[in-house]
């Protein structure tokens, strides 16, 4: 089997569950290939689905719908609030130690969708918009 590698696309599912559940595992999507941050340290973004709450008080700009991932079987959303620039190494140890569970990739035209609301979300912190922006745009060399 192939080790689980955070690059774009890839999901695993991360223990951040309530005080009172702290082992319930929410699903992450890396959203960018391993890069340099501002400080010269190699990071990838990285932004969790949560289920869509009773109180239907959520942050719309991306909806997950049940089958659109494996892992995805309520609809849900992606918390853009809780983004996050994370060690790719670090990710990639607590796969390999069992603490975090490697999941499919996100297929790529629900992973468009979730870019895409990564710029409209009111939510999204303008520094990991840029990290993302600067990340993955192209430059003139290529």
């Amino acid at each position: 089997m192939m080790a689980w590698m955070a690059s774009r696309r890839a999901t695993v599912l991360i223990p951040s569950g309530p005080a009172h559940d702290p082992d319930r595992k929410h699903l992450h999507i890396v959203l960018t290939d391993p890069s340099k941050d501002k400080d010269g340290n190699v990071r990838v973004l990285v932004v969790n689905i949560c289920k869509i709450p009773a109180s239907n008080l959520y942050d719309p700009s991306c909806t997950l719908f049940p089958g659109e991932h494996p892992f995805v079987v309520e609809q849900s959303y992606v918390s853009y609030q809780f983004l996050q620039l994370s060690d790719p190494t670090h990710l990639e140890q607590k796969v390999a130690e069992g603490t975090f569970v490697a999941k499919p990739l996100m297929d790529q035209k629900v992973f468009e969708y979730v870019i895409e609301g990564l710029r409209d979300s009111p939510l999204t912190d303008p520094r990991y918009l840029l990290f993302f922006e600067n990340t993955c745009t192209p430059t003139n060399n290529q």
